[in-house]
């Protein structure tokens, strides 16, 4: 789909000459759910999985993950657990997109009164 391609092109302009970002991961296995290759995006929820366990900041890659593959529930499961490790100001940022960044696979996080919640909890915090 053209999302998808230009969400693929999009992480790799991103890509620098450092290892791959929790986002970029994210971005790019949203754009291979998007694209129909939910295997390969699976695949990288697996690792930003497992790289969340041990650096909270993982997390914001498998919100993108999860809305890509059309699993809001898990993408504000993962944002309620940024907030329960103390990890607001990534909330706060990802909230801002979520909300501002006309992608369609936001759309769902935003209908759902658990993300006004979120945003609430979060907004005017240091």
């Amino acid at each position: 789909s053209p999302l998808a391609s230009a969400l693929l092109a999009r992480a790799r302009l991103r890509r620098g000459p450092a290892d791959a970002t929790p986002q970029l991961l994210g971005i790019t296995a949203a754009a291979h759910a998007l694209s129909g290759r939910r295997d390969r995006a699976l695949a990288l929820v697996a690792e930003l999985e497992h790289w969340a366990r041990e650096d909270p900041g993982a997390t914001s890659g498998l919100v993108h993950a999860y809305a890509g593959l059309g699993d809001p529930a898990r993408a504000l499961d993962a944002l309620d657990g940024l907030v329960a490790r103390g990890q607001g100001g990534v909330v706060r940022y990802m909230a801002r997109r979520i909300a501002h960044e006309p992608l369609p696979f936001w759309e769902p996080l935003r209908r759902d009164p658990r993300f006004a919640r979120l945003r609430a909890q979060v907004e005017g915090r240091d």
